[in-house]
């Protein structure tokens, strides 16, 4: 399958829409915002050249610098997670996986935009709202065959995701094909490249209500993310038919201990099939958890279809991919602490105090930021 590249652009024309006055970064009119977070925000927007809808993630590169901290492992550097989605999404080609259209990076710009395929519904479960209820079995089964086959791609491509969760995988459209729509996997910030079957990683990612219990021991060290790729999928499974999290905490300890000690109990009885799945998945010893392989090919999961044969395309991201995704970042991470000497140096002269942050007076956010 032959994948329409991915545009790299470099100018950024940042303008207001004459009929709607919608901000418009180059040809894309801006929507409605989609979500929000520390690294920025993800906008809803319309190709004028094609009348296709997009979403924008909208990054600011120079706070996300600032914002490095130090984990249980090491530095946590939010930028070299962007760069890292950006190496991992441009060589992605699935129909699982949301893909990358196009990287939108001014040198001058502390704002970077990631414009990639829309999809329509969202994430498949919304479990903070009060209203999540469970899904139909016909639906569940649907959506786990999708998310089993966009991980067995990406791990046959040495990529593990290590953040999979309802809100990270994306419902399309329904379609006479798949009439329950298409899951997309999204967000690959955390994303593991790896080489071989060298998948072991010691630093914990994801969100903790999904984290597998080599995780969360006390004496945690090397684990198999591929392996953890599993139990987060076993977890969401669960949500998706019980409306609910296997297991809740009031806090971080709490959830790391019941995750590594409590019983997995179900609210209600479900088919045998699915429920010897849900268990084999969320299996606490990651050397007799199930497989991707394995899951592929469970009676329940297949159902009264047939499973597929694969024919995945191999593709490469290599650390250079990674550390030449964004070529531009660290021109504009060097600019902005160029101001900030400066700043301090003027605020000296003048014999005021520093800045409570630390930072010039004088930087200002860029006016292409939308």
């Amino acid at each position: 399958m032959d994948r329409k590249p991915m545009i790299e652009t470099s100018t950024i024309d940042v303008r207001h829409d004459a009929g709607t006055g919608n901000k418009c970064v180059n040809q894309y009119v801006m929507q409605a915002t989609l979500g929000k977070g520390s690294y920025g925000k993800v906008k809803l927007a319309i190709d004028e050249t094609t009348g296709a809808q997009v979403a924008i993630k909208i990054v600011n590169k120079a706070r996300l610098k600032k914002k490095r901290t130090f984990g249980r492992f090491g530095v946590i550097d939010p930028l070299s997670g962007i760069r890292q989605e950006v190496a991992v999404m441009k060589k992605l080609d699935h129909v699982n996986v949301v893909k990358l259209l196009e990287v939108i990076d001014n040198p001058d710009a502390e704002k970077l935009y990631l414009v990639m395929e829309f999809v329509a519904r969202g994430p498949i479960l919304d479990l903070r709202s009060d209203a999540c209820e469970p899904l139909p079995e016909p639906v569940c089964r649907s959506y786990m065959r999708d998310i089993v086959n966009g991980l067995r791609y990406l791990h046959f491509n040495h990529i593990a995701h290590r953040d999979i969760k309802p809100e990270n995988l994306l419902l399309s459209d329904s379609t006479a094909v798949s009439p329950c729509g298409t899951v997309k996997i999204a967000d690959f910030g955390v994303s593991l490249l790896f080489e071989g079957d060298n998948d072991f990683v010691k630093a914990t990612a994801g969100s903790v209500a999904f984290m597998a219990p080599e995780m969360c021991a006390p004496d945690s060290f090397m684990y198999s993310a591929k392996k953890t790729d599993v139990w987060s999928a076993g977890v969401t499974l669960f949500a998706m038919v019980f409306g609910q999290c296997p297991i809740t905490a009031t806090s971080t300890a709490e959830m790391y201990d019941r995750i590594c000690n409590s019983t997995l109990t179900l609210p209600w009885p479900i088919h045998p099939r699915q429920e010897h799945l849900i268990r084999r998945m969320l299996d606490k010893n990651p050397d007799t958890r199930i497989t991707l392989d394995e899951i592929k090919k469970d009676p329940w999961l297949i159902g009264d279809g047939v499973t597929a044969d694969d024919h995945f395309e191999r593709v490469s991201v290599t650390v250079d991919d990674v550390d030449k995704a964004l070529t531009l970042v660290n021109r504009v991470v060097m600019l902005v602490r160029l101001k900030t000497k400066v700043g301090r140096i003027r605020r000296s002269i003048r014999g005021l105090p520093p800045t409570k942050s630390g930072t010039s007076d004088d930087i200002k956010d860029s006016p292409t930021s939308p």
